[in-house]
């Protein structure tokens, strides 16, 4: 991972960052003679398994931290991201045929032999941004706004390539405008605000694949 600080003005900094995550697994399942025969074959089990697993993840954000006309104070953040996730899976293996716990691809039965293949790719792009407000710090508007494109809207049978979901919410601090507060209440905020959450679906959704099997 690294990040990437740079102040453009006393009130505007511009910040980059980036973090990547690999994992290779090399996976050996066993399962020793006697095991439970739901889960393995008289003389047991072997599989192997080789997993990569990708994730990339870097974003860049402008800061503003302004203060104007005295009593007046805005905060902004405004960027845009994306995120890579891919995995690569490759396995095989059975139950054992001839000889008990002696774990080989030679040993494995032809007839419970099976090969597994399996991948994934998804990729989100957003922009965003979270704008705030205040007035003498008694008053407070926020607005945020977010749109993502993920790969889960890429194929040609989806309507919408993308979505959008904001928020707004307005405080006001009675405790800084009420005169005399009593001992015993000193601090009343009042808050109102409405959002929307939006999150894409399980890849596949908008490309119906057609399912099969061997039997």
């Amino acid at each position: 991972s690294a990040s990437l600080k740079y102040d453009v003005t006393k009130w505007l900094n511009v910040t980059g960052r980036v973090k990547v995550d690999n994992a290779d697994m090399d996976i050996t399942n066993k399962r020793y003679a006697g095991t439970d025969t739901n889960f393995a074959g008289e003389k047991g089990l072997y599989n192997i398994e080789k997993r990569n697993d990708r994730q990339i993840y870097a974003d860049a954000i402008a800061n503003v931290d302004l203060y104007f006309a005295d009593d007046y104070h805005l905060t902004a953040n405004v960027g845009g991201s994306i995120k890579d996730v891919q995995m690569d899976l490759m396995g095989w293996g059975g139950d054992l045929r001839k000889i008990p716990n002696f774990f080989s691809i030679t040993n494995i039965s032809t007839t419970s032999y099976k090969e597994r293949e399996d991948g994934s790719h998804v990729q989100s792009q957003s922009v965003f941004s979270n704008v705030e407000l205040s007035w003498k710090s008694m008053l407070y508007l926020t607005v945020t706004g977010r749109n993502d494109w993920p790969s889960q809207l890429a194929g040609p049978h989806s309507n919408a390539k993308s979505f959008f979901y904001p928020s707004v919410g307005l405080s006001v601090v009675l405790s800084q405008l009420i005169p005399n507060m009593p001992e015993n209440l000193s601090y009343i905020k009042l808050r109102g605000s409405f959002a929307s959450v939006g999150v894409a679906f399980e890849r596949y959704i908008a490309n119906p694949l057609y399912s099969w099997n061997e039997s």
